[in-house]
């Protein structure tokens, strides 16, 4: 007689039917977790694609009403104005107000790196200073050009005490002499105006004669071209390559 179990009995767990049964479950379960998974996927990009067709639609009609718009633009006659400016007279001056005058000689002497200087127009820090004499000039305010001037020099030789450095040097050497140069150019003297153009004779001096303030900027040129030399003395003197560079000379001598 063969024997029979009940129905509500459950096989051995550990029977390789139980087994089945656990894996084809758990198949059941993954494979519904990807069907909605796909499902969400597919109605986010079906929410995108309406809105990438809405997005089409409006630029076609947009196009359509441009093109539309541009036609009717050629049909009607030419009413744009042109614009034309004027020549402008620029009269080479830089306005300033009296208590901007230290912070203008700070950033142009004092905080000036030689690096970005020499990366600049040459003389552009002697320039500037010109353009704020000019200005001085032309409001006729001699209290204000003698203490730019005055100012200006005792910055020079501050930056050159305080840095000792070739570099430093002769960057306010050349600037020293350009805007010793720019002055005699500018000064209204006929000695200095025989190569000027007629727009640089307008522009001169009008008010001030700088005179002596050109003599203190001479002196000035050759203090600081006696410091250049001596620190390029000292810097030859101790630079590696010079006792090896004089001993080639000897040789070769």
């Amino acid at each position: 007689m063969s024997e029979h179990h009940p129905a509500g009995e459950r096989g051995d767990p550990g029977s390789p039917q139980s087994r089945n049964e656990l894996i084809l479950q758990h198949e059941v379960l993954r494979t519904t977790a990807e069907n909605l998974e796909l499902r969400e996927r597919i109605e986010s990009l079906e929410e995108q694609l309406k809105k990438l067709n809405g997005i089409i639609r409006n630029s076609v009609i947009k196009v359509d009403l441009d093109a539309e718009s541009e036609q009717n633009t050629s049909i009607q006659p030419e009413l744009t104005a042109i614009i034309r400016k004027k020549d402008r007279q620029y009269l080479g001056m830089f306005e300033y107000q009296k208590e901007d005058e230290v912070k203008i000689l700070r950033q142009l002497i004092l905080e000036l790196k030689p690096k970005v200087a020499f990366a600049e127009l040459p003389g552009l820090p002697a320039y500037i200073l010109f353009m704020c004499i000019r200005y001085t000039d032309y409001m006729n305010d001699d209290e204000k050009v003698r203490s730019l001037l005055t100012n200006g020099i005792g910055m020079i030789k501050k930056i050159i005490y305080k840095k000792s450095e070739l570099n430093v040097s002769v960057l306010w050497l050349s600037n020293i002499l350009r805007l010793l140069h720019t002055l005699k150019q500018y000064s209204g003297d006929a000695v200095f105006q025989k190569e000027n153009t007629q727009k640089q004779n307008e522009q001169c001096l009008k008010n001030f004669d700088l005179a002596e303030y050109r003599q203190v900027l001479s002196d000035l040129a050759v203090w600081v071209y006696t410091v250049s030399a001596r620190v390029l003395k000292i810097c030859l003197k101790y630079h590696p390559i010079v006792p090896v560079f004089l001993r080639l000379l000897r040789w070769r001598a």
